[in-house]
C-alpha cells in the first residue's frame, strides 16, 4: 500500500513535466528525481518484507522453544512415575541422570550417564559406555549386553527365546575384555529325579553305617546298650531333659574344658589330647544314644505283634527294624521328591525326618549320660534270662518286664 502512494505523486511529476514541454535538461533532472524515489520506495519495501520475515521467524522460534518446554514436561513427568520407556534407539548422554528404571522397545540404548533404576531392553542391544553406569539390574532380551567401560551394579542378564544367560562383566573402566556368558538352566522333571536318587542313596548309606555300627555294638556291648534303651523307655521325660541340656552345654562344656586345662602346665599335655578326642566323644555319645531309641523302637515293634516269634525276637532285630524306622520319613521324603508337583510334600517328609533323627539322639544322649554310657548296673534293674540273653543272636527279652524299683 505504501508503495503505491509514493509512485502516485511521481507519475503524476512526470506527465505534468511532459506535458508541460520543458527543455531537455528540467527533463532530465526530473528523470534523476523519479529514480530516486523508485530507489527509495524500493528500499522502503525490501525493509518492510525483512521485518516481516523476522517477525515469522521469531514467531516460529517461539512456537517451536514452547513444543520442546512441553516435551520436557511430559517426559519429566513419566520419569517423576519412576519408568522411562522409550521406543527405537535412546542414548543417555554424558552428565544426564535418569532417576528411575528406563525401558527401551525395539532400539538400542547406549549409556554415557547415569540410570539409577534398572535398564531393560527388548529388541535392541544394551551399550555401556566408558563412565555410563546402571545402579539396577540390567536385563536385554533378543538382543546382546556390550560393556565398552561401564558399570552395573545389579544383576547382569539376556534374554533370547528359553535361554537365559548371566552375564559377568568385570567393573573396571578402562578396556575391559569381553563379557563371559554363563548359561543358566532351569529346573526341570529329570532334575528332581536325580535329586531324589542322590537322597535316597544318602539315606541308604546313612542307614548301613548305623546298622553297621549297631550290629558292632550289640556283639561286643549288649549289656551297656540294654540298660541305655531301658531308661529311655521307663525315664523318657528324664532323658529328654538331660539330652536337651547337655546338647546346650556341649559347646560351653568344652570352652571350659579348654581353658581349665590351658591354664595349668600338667594340663597342655592333655589339651593336646583332649581337643580332637572331644568332638570324637561327643559323636559318639549321640550315636549310642540314637541306637538306643532305635533298639527300643524295634523292640516295641516287636511287642505289639504279640506272640513270641525268635524271627523278630532278638537285639540285632530291634536294632536294625528300628533304624528303618527312623530313617523311613526322610527315605519316603526323597522319593516323593522325585516328583515334581509333590516336591513341596517331600520337603516337609524330609523336614520330619530330620526332627525325628534330632529327638531321637537328643533323648538317647540323655540316656547315656544318666546311664553312664550303660555302665551304671544299679540304675535300671532288669530281670535276667538265662535261655534268651544268653546269646545276643537269641536276645528275646519277655514281653511282661518285672517292676522296675
Amino acid at each position: 500500500m505504501r508503495t503505491d502512494i509514493v509512485k502516485v505523486p511521481a507519475l503524476l511529476l512526470a506527465a505534468a513535466l511532459l506535458g508541460s514541454g520543458l527543455p531537455a535538461a528540467a527533463q532530465g533532472a526530473a528523470t534523476g528525481e523519479i529514480r530516486r524515489e523508485s530507489a527509495a520506495a524500493q528500499a522502503e519495501v525490501a525493509r518492510e518484507v525483512a521485518a516481516a520475515q523476522a517477525e515469522t521467524a521469531r514467531e516460529a522460534a517461539r512456537t517451536h522453544r514452547e513444543a520442546v518446554r512441553e516435551a520436557v514436561r511430559a517426559r519429566a513427568q513419566v520419569r517423576e512415575a519412576g519408568v522411562s520407556v522409550l521406543t527405537g534407539d535412546h542414548v543417555v548422554a554424558d552428565g544426564e541422570v535418569i532417576d528411575g528404571d528406563m525401558v527401551v522397545v525395539d532400539g538400542d540404548l547406549t549409556v554415557h550417564g547415569e540410570i539409577r533404576g534398572n535398564a531393560v531392553v527388548t529388541g535392541g542391544d544394551l551399550l555401556m559406555e566408558e563412565g555410563g553406569r546402571v545402579m539396577g539390574d540390567a536385563v536385554v532380551t533378543d538382543g546382546e549386553l556390550l560393556n565398552h567401560g561401564g558399570r552395573i551394579l545389579g544383576e547382569m542378564r539376556t534374554l533370547a527365546g528359553n535361554e537365559e544367560h548371566v552375564l559377568v562383566m568385570p567393573s573396571a573402566p578402562h578396556a575391559p575384555p569381553p563379557p563371559q556368558a554363563v548359561r543358566v538352566r532351569h529346573p526341570s522333571w529329570f532334575d528332581d529325579i536325580g535329586e531324589g536318587i542322590a537322597g535316597v542313596t544318602s539315606t541308604l548309606a546313612f542307614a548301613l553305617v548305623l546298622a553297621g555300627i549297631g550290629a558292632a555294638l550289640v556283639f561286643y556291648g549288649l549289656p551297656y546298650l540294654r540298660k541305655v534303651s531301658d531308661t529311655v523307655r521307663l525315664h523318657t521325660g528324664r532323658s529328654a531333659a538331660v539330652g536337651l541340656a547337655a546338647s546346650f552345654l556341649v559347646i560351653p562344656a568344652f570352652i571350659l574344658l579348654v581353658v581349665a586345662l590351658a591354664i595349668s602346665i600338667i594340663g597342655i599335655p592333655v589339651l593336646l589330647v583332649a581337643i580332637p578326642l572331644y568332638p570324637l566323644a561327643v559323636v559318639a555319645a549321640f550315636g549310642f544314644g540314637l541306637l538306643a531309641v532305635a533298639h527300643v523302637v524295634g523292640e516295641y515293634t516287636a511287642e505289639q505283634r504279640g506272640g513270641f516269634d525268635f524271627r523278630y525276637r532278638n537285639a540285632y532285630a530291634y536294632v536294625f527294624f528300628g533304624i528303618g524306622l527312623l530313617l523311613a520319613p526322610m527315605l519316603a521324603g526323597h522319593l516323593i521328591g522325585m516328583v515334581g508337583f509333590l516336591g513341596w510334600v517331600g520337603v516337609l517328609l524330609q523336614v520330619l525326618g530330620g526332627l525325628i533323627l534330632w529327638a531321637a539322639a537328643t533323648l538317647g544322649l540323655g540316656a547315656v549320660i544318666l546311664t553312664r554310657a550303660g555302665t551304671r548296673e544299679a540304675y535300671v534293674p532288669r530281670a535276667y534270662d538265662p535261655v534268651l540273653d544268653g546269646d545276643p543272636l537269641f536276645d528275646a527279652e519277655p514281653v511282661a518286664r518285672e517292676p522296675h524299683v
